[in-house]
């Protein structure tokens, strides 16, 4: 009896970790909904009002934003850093001119980001609609 105890905890703890870690493995800008909640949750205390579901995101880093970094990049760097979005500085809300222009995207999420202005943010548009 105690062996199947132990057969069934193991299978619902193996089974949550694998829902838990598949939303993170692809590259697809536009988020599942599990890496939504995951934002929506980390990043409530910087975040005005904006819901990441069905959300197509842009995630940059470096000093004064200028790489480009893939989503799986992104939560692999808070994975390394026990779950903590202390890093992400910031959002940029793209206007529905700017979502047009730049194939789609809806915010930028900065990561260890300190320079970051209306000519970056041009720039970075520019940069993922000629991609």
């Amino acid at each position: 009896m105690r062996f199947l105890l132990f057969l069934f905890f193991a299978f619902l703890h193996a089974k949550g970790f694998s829902q838990n870690t598949t939303c993170l493995h692809d590259t697809n800008p536009v988020l599942s909904t599990c890496e939504a909640e995951m934002l929506n949750k980390g990043l409530a205390d910087i975040k005005t009002q904006f819901d990441f579901a069905g959300k197509k995101v842009l995630f940059v880093t470096k000093e004064d934003a200028t790489e480009i970094i893939t989503k799986k990049k992104f939560f692999d760097f808070i994975k390394l850093h026990q779950g903590k979005y202390d890093g992400v500085t910031g959002l940029a809300e793209l206007t529905p001119k700017e979502k047009e222009s730049s194939g789609g995207y809806d915010v930028i999420v900065l990561y260890y980001v300190t320079k970051f202005d209306k000519e970056r943010k041009k720039a970075l548009i520019e940069e993922v609609k000629s991609k």
